[in-house]
């Protein structure tokens, strides 16, 4: 299956969302601010996306701001430093026809993969960052 732009539009809109604010990113009264931080893949939505931002309003969801990787720094990119790796190993046994057996396996790979191990990618990209900073 090719993603392409208005799918994974579709796909931000109908999981992503819902699924955040039913995790609640809540801390006491405050909410958090997030970041949605995506590659430069063309399927990708723009960082102003009007229907993504209509979409966020209408679930009253303000504090998600969408950033787009600046390109060839794959050091801060979370996804590349390990997991995304991990998913992509176990996504490519499964042949995904449509959005939903996509989302499946997603969610399945994420289920099964170690949580200990994808603790230690994002110490990892802790450190990448503090090296970063002392430069």
């Amino acid at each position: 299956m090719t993603m392409k732009r208005p799918l994974y539009r579709r796909m931000l809109i109908e999981n992503l969302i819902p699924s955040i604010i039913a995790k609640g990113p809540v801390r006491g009264r405050q909410e958090r601010s997030l970041i949605l931080q995506q590659d430069g893949a063309t399927s990708h939505i723009k960082e102003d996306d009007a229907q993504f931002r209509a979409a966020l309003e209408a679930a009253n969801f303000n504090n998600l701001k969408v950033l787009t990787q600046p390109a060839n720094s794959p050091d801060l990119n979370v996804l590349d430093l390990g997991f995304f790796n991990a998913l992509q190993g176990y996504n490519n046994t499964v042949q995904a026809e449509n959005s939903e057996t996509l989302i499946k396996s997603v969610q399945a790979s994420f289920q099964a993969y170690p949580h200990h191990k994808l603790n230690r990618v994002f110490l990892t990209l802790q450190s990448v960052m503090n090296e970063i900073i002392d430069i």
